[in-house]
């Protein structure tokens, strides 16, 4: 008997240590901070349909510096792709001009041109299957 609750308390602890494993910590470094105020407000996406609209994961900062490094914790394996703004102003939104552009800076995961409009999800997407770091640069 004492060898069946052996048994059942290492097949336990081995499911616990598992599940910890199932999940990481991801480092986002951004630059391109024009002036140490505000927010910077970040959306982790895994659903296309969250991209560039209200997302379950978003998180916000405070600017303390030009460059941050940002570390998210807890984050289940999968495909991700980052959307990440300078809340200047610290408004809650990110400003834009009477056609809709952005007045405050922005970027994306993967940093793809944004030149005629924004990247899609597809361009912006990695993997997270590891603790790991990546870089954001804003426009």
């Amino acid at each position: 008997m004492k060898k069946v609750y052996l048994i059942t308390a290492l097949m336990l602890s081995t499911w616990v240590v598992k599940g910890q494993e199932n999940e990481f910590s991801l480092e986002v470094n951004i630059s391109g901070i024009k002036s140490v105020k505000g927010k910077v407000g970040l959306c982790l996406i895994s659903d296309k349909s969250e991209f560039l609209g209200d997302c379950s994961y978003y998180r916000e900062f405070e600017v303390s510096q030009k460059t941050l490094a940002l570390v998210l914790e807890g984050i289940k394996p999968n495909e991700y792709a980052i959307t990440i703004y300078h809340d200047a102003n610290s408004n809650g939104k990110l400003d834009t001009n009477f056609l809709g552009l952005p007045k405050e800076r922005y970027g994306f995961s993967n940093n793809p041109r944004t030149t005629f409009g924004p990247p899609s999800f597809e361009k912006c997407l990695f993997t997270i299957d590891k603790d790991m770091s990546i870089n954001l640069r804003l426009k």
